[in-house]
């Protein structure tokens, strides 16, 4: 799970904006810290931010789920 967090993450803004040059071993180092107490608990802006989720829907101006696709 972790090599598949660290794959979405390298391409989150954060990321992006702290380091020149963004490495899987830097991604995967920051991520082992945060998640080496137990849990880490994210708003969805700041998934977002950090790269594990691609977009927060605020408001329903969809059709349908299929429509997202």
């Amino acid at each position: 799970m972790l090599d598949i967090y660290t794959a979405s993450s390298e391409k989150g803004k954060y990321f992006k904006e702290k380091f020149k040059s963004v490495t899987t071993e830097k991604v995967k180092r920051f991520l082992k810290r945060k998640l080496k107490d137990g849990d880490w608990y994210l708003t969805a802006h700041e998934a977002v931010y950090y790269g594990l989720a691609d977009n927060v829907i605020t408001h329903r101006s969809f059709g349908s789920v299929n429509s997202l696709k």
